[in-house]
């Protein structure tokens, strides 16, 4: 997928300035995941997270079967660069997991 489509307006990357975005992601690989509906809703939910609304797409992740839910979650991972990022999402997920939901 080319940085252009996964910026677009429709996954809400866009509200990223260029600076943030450089910081948190890793562009090589965006380019690695093929562009269809599945990693452009993958793609939302990781923005929903980004302006803290992470209990809806966990909500929704946890209703997939366990294959694409570590589907979405390894993608996830793969995108974020950014150490402060990455140690904040994976504890939020695991909070999720473990049942302290409230939390989020």
């Amino acid at each position: 997928m080319n940085i252009e489509e996964f910026v677009s307006e429709d996954n809400h990357m866009c509200n990223l300035g260029q600076n943030l975005f450089f910081r948190i992601f890793e562009p090589g690989a965006i380019y690695d995941l093929p562009d269809n509906e599945f990693n452009r809703k993958i793609f939302y939910w990781l923005s929903q997270y980004l302006v803290e609304n992470l209990r809806e797409p966990l909500d929704a992740i946890s209703k997939l079967d366990i294959f694409d839910q570590f589907y979405v979650y390894e993608t996830w991972l793969s995108l974020i660069k950014c150490p402060v990022e990455m140690k904040n999402i994976s504890k939020r997920i695991i909070q999720y997991h473990i049942g302290l939901r409230t939390l989020l």
